[in-house]
């Protein structure tokens, strides 16, 4: 009973820092880099590095409801296209989770045993790759909203989807050697491999 007890107390916290992380990042990108870290006009997205480093650490729940938190505050407080961002913010989370976050040592087991290699990447290059994909659909999907809405796409355009990109891939890096440790993100875990311990993100 204490060790339930102590087990949901700790789930808890764990959610609530989440979300105060997830207001945080929202706070910072809207009061702060909006306002002051801009290339021409262009703002790194760091909402979206923020959602790769939850899509590989956290797993497709958490990443889907912080992805959900930050579309529903875009719509609420910024509203453009309809509903635009309160999907486009979710679908991205979980997708990016589905295809980078940490394997648990059950499917790494599985993966030993039709002789594939059963281990995870660096979770430092999957935040990267998530990250990268995350603002890569964000800027094809405006690209697509900007032709669809009679303007044609001039190289202007593309170079600043380009510049998003880069912008939001150099922001990533700070962004998850911040959180790793404060958050306990990165630790190490036993591993079943004969390897002692492979590196994760996780909480």
């Amino acid at each position: 009973m204490i060790y339930r007890l102590i087990t949901l107390v700790k789930t808890a916290v764990r959610y609530t820092m989440l979300f105060l992380l997830t207001l945080l990042t929202y706070l910072l990108q809207v009061c702060v880099l909006d306002r002051y870290l801009n290339i021409g006009s262009i703002t790194p997205n760091l909402m979206m590095a923020f959602l790769a480093v939850v899509a590989v650490g956290f797993g497709r729940l958490r990443a889907f409801w912080c992805g959900a938190v930050l579309g529903l505050l875009l719509e609420v407080m910024q509203p453009s296209q309809m509903l635009l961002n309160l999907l486009l913010y979710p679908v991205c989370a979980l997708f990016t989770a589905y295809m980078f976050a940490s394997k648990t040592p059950a499917q790494l087991e599985y993966e030993r045993s039709i002789g594939k290699s059963g281990r995870n990447l660096s979770p430092y290059l999957r935040v990267m790759c998530a990250s990268a994909v995350n603002i890569t659909i964000c800027e094809v999907i405006n690209l697509v909203y900007i032709y669809l809405r009679g303007t044609d796409i001039s190289g202007v355009n593309i170079g600043r989807a380009l510049i998003s990109i880069a912008s939001t891939l150099l922001i990533t890096l700070p962004v998850l050697f911040v959180l790793r440790r404060p958050f306990g993100i990165v630790r190490k875990r036993a591993s079943v491999s004969a390897s002692p311990y492979v590196e994760e993100l996780s909480v």
